[in-house]
């Protein structure tokens, strides 16, 4: 099965939905005097739509497994809002305390993160099961400076190692293998600018103090340039923990 400009549209609304679901879903209503979950969420709304309308390129049980993954998605969310128009309501107000609402309130979204996270992650053992070669990308090998052939990319890989060594000693393995594969992904796009922008990723992420901002904004140009990557953020958690 050919890695098509479909599967390509899916892996990216796939990893958008991940991003909104730990930058943007309880942004879009606290605080707030109204919440409209069709407005507030509307970018999980579009990338449900992308998905299901680019799911062509899958046999009849991947379209299936797609569409529990966006049909889960919206039921937990669902759950989400009756939690909080219940909050709301009068009778919620006289029938019980404000922090057991705010812990059903809590529990039901990490539900919904998880949820899709597990999914999203069975997503990508069927593709990897149907074509290795898309996101198998072997093993890196750490030296000082990368230069592929046509000396156009440079990745600094003392840089990565000692990022990597520290998310190690943070016992964060999860994260320490997704940045080791995102650094051969990098790699293997011959990209000069790509390789730049993991660079300063790399730096920031290992500063004792590193800003999230800097960090989203290298993660959204990586994305952009390499939307293979979306594939690696679908399969695990780690980048909603470094740039969340």
């Amino acid at each position: 099965m050919p890695d098509s400009v479909p599967q390509q549209k899916v892996e990216t609304s796939i990893s958008d939905i991940g991003l909104f679901l730990e930058l943007g879903l309880v942004e879009a209503f606290n605080g707030k005097d109204t919440f409209e979950p069709q407005e507030g969420w509307r970018p999980i709304i579009n990338a449900a739509v992308e998905i299901r309308a680019n799911n062509y390129f899958l046999d009849g049980d991947g379209r299936r497994h797609l569409e529990l993954l966006v049909s889960s998605l919206e039921a937990n969310l669902n759950s989400v809002v009756k939690i909080l128009r219940e909050a709301s309501s009068e009778t919620s107000i006289r029938g019980g305390t404000e922090q057991s609402r705010l812990d059903n309130l809590v529990k039901a979204i990490e539900h919904a993160k998880l949820d899709f996270a597990e999914g999203a992650n069975e997503y990508y053992s069927l593709i990897k099961s149907l074509n290795p070669s898309i996101v198998n990308y072997g093993r890196m090998q750490v030296g000082d400076v990368f230069k592929d052939n046509k000396n156009s990319q440079i990745i600094n890989r003392s840089t990565l190692e000692n990022t990597l060594n520290k998310i190690r000693n943070r016992s964060d393995n999860e994260v320490a293998s997704f940045l080791d594969e995102l650094a051969t992904t990098d790699e293997q796009s011959g990209s000069k600018d790509a390789g730049e922008l993991l660079d300063q990723f790399n730096e920031e992420l290992a500063k004792p103090d590193h800003r999230k901002s800097l960090l989203k904004r290298s993660w959204n140009g990586l994305v952009e340039l390499l939307p293979s990557v979306a594939k690696i953020a679908g399969a695990t958690a780690a980048p909603t923990k470094l740039v969340g």
